[in-house]
């Protein structure tokens, strides 16, 4: 019976001390969870995958939500780069609520896989600073490289001589339909009727005779029968006067 008594007391005991620990740990993670919490619904990226030039500009929404117990602030929403914009539907978002960010990405420049990013501040604690990733792989019929025509420095009264590779990416032919050079004596070994066959990579050779110094700002446009209809280069070059150094004879 005193043993009965006695395992009774202790059973007692020990419930009332897992009861305790288990009030302190329950109000410990209660005062640790007290706050805002920021998070990106769907995760912390948005991927276009491939897509053509033409489709753009992108468009893309990203949700945000706020899962703690107190008021998300968000201070800023900042695209790394002039060609993104990003509002945000509200800059405070209570306990358990969403807000959107309306994504608009300009590829009208770009080429090949590009990587742009959001960066977003926020009174959250732990993600006062977060950031967003876009990506896309955008394909492009022509590409030029480098991505102008460039003579470097030439004396007055000589040729100048300078290339520029044009690559056709496509699986098809593509015709060139007109070339427009604003450097009227430039000289180029690409006109109107040249064909340039799938994967191919052409080499346009410009010819340019110098007749005074200074400096060439120029550019050239192609037209093609190919989706990107129009492209174009700039032409640049530093023209120095000849001047013969002296002999040193008296």
């Amino acid at each position: 019976m005193i043993n009965n008594i006695f395992n009774f007391k202790k059973i007692l005991t020990l419930l009332f001390l897992v009861v305790f620990t288990t009030n302190i740990s329950n109000a410990t993670d209660n005062k640790t969870a007290k706050g805002p919490k920021f998070e990106f619904v769907g995760g912390n990226n948005y991927d276009w995958g491939k897509i053509n030039k033409n489709d753009g500009p992108l468009k893309a929404k990203i949700q945000i939500k706020n899962t703690g117990n107190e008021d998300l602030k968000i201070h800023s929403v900042k695209p790394a780069c002039g060609c993104t914009t990003a509002p945000i539907s509200k800059d405070v978002i209570k306990p358990g609520e969403t807000a959107d960010i309306d994504v608009t990405l300009n590829i009208s420049k770009e080429s090949g896989k590009v990587s742009k990013s959001i960066n977003i501040t926020t009174n959250d604690p732990n993600n006062d600073k977060v950031n967003y990733l876009l990506k896309c792989d955008v394909f492009v019929p022509l590409t030029l490289f480098p991505k102008a025509l460039n003579f470097s420095n030439i004396e007055a009264g000589k040729e100048g001589v300078a290339k520029i590779i044009l690559t056709n990416n496509t699986d098809r032919k593509i015709k060139i339909l007109d070339v427009k050079n604003e450097l009227g004596d430039l000289k180029l070994n690409i006109k109107s009727g040249t064909v340039l066959n799938p994967k191919e990579n052409f080499a346009i050779e410009a010819k340019y005779l110098t007749k005074q110094a200074g400096s060439i700002n120029s550019k050239v446009t192609i037209i093609t029968d190919s989706e990107e209809v129009e492209m174009s280069f700039v032409v640049l070059g530093n023209i120095t006067n000849n001047v013969a150094s002296p002999s040193g004879n008296k």
